[in-house]
């Protein structure tokens, strides 16, 4: 969830630096490189103090980190809690789609719509799964153990 981005105690620059670890880290798993990814993007309680870094040039800027930079398999990107504002700089990335990608992205105006495209074993409990504990501390966490396991020297033949 972007509100709890405190962008006085984190600022901008770190906040970068976390998402190109965070997806590097995300697509070190084989099965994730494999299957893709389906991500949940949660703006609920986001406001002016996190939007105003959504410049053009910022949007831009994850835009050509995410599909230029990492590569990845992106499925699905799923909109939660958008305000009029986010509203805004959403018509401002879809320029920057593909005709692909623009037709994966929703936006819901109802969480219970998640269901529709996830299963209830892997959403967390406020999104109306089943899933309890879903934090990016846990997250990194069991990233780098799994870091261990599949180095840079190579990762293991899951065929």
């Amino acid at each position: 969830m972007f509100c709890k981005w405190d962008p006085n105690e984190l600022p901008f620059d770190y906040f970068k630096r976390i998402a190109v670890i965070t997806f590097s880290q995300l697509f070190r798993d084989p099965m994730t490189q494999i299957n893709g990814i389906k991500v949940i993007y949660d703006f609920d309680g986001t406001g002016l103090e996190q939007l105003k870094y959504g410049t053009p040039h910022n949007l831009y800027l994850f835009y050509y980190m995410a599909f230029s930079c990492i590569p990845g398999r992106y499925k699905e990107a799923h909109i939660l809690n958008q305000n009029t504002v986010f509203n805004f700089l959403l018509s401002i990335i879809k320029r920057f789609l593909s005709e692909k990608m623009k037709n994966r992205v929703f936006v819901h105006s109802d969480i219970r719509q998640l269901l529709n495209y996830f299963p209830k074993s892997v959403l967390p409990e406020q999104y109306g799964g089943e899933l309890l504990d879903m934090h990016a501390t846990n997250f990194l966490q069991t990233a780098n153990k799994e870091q261990k396991k599949n180095t840079l020297a190579g990762q293991p033949n899951f065929f």
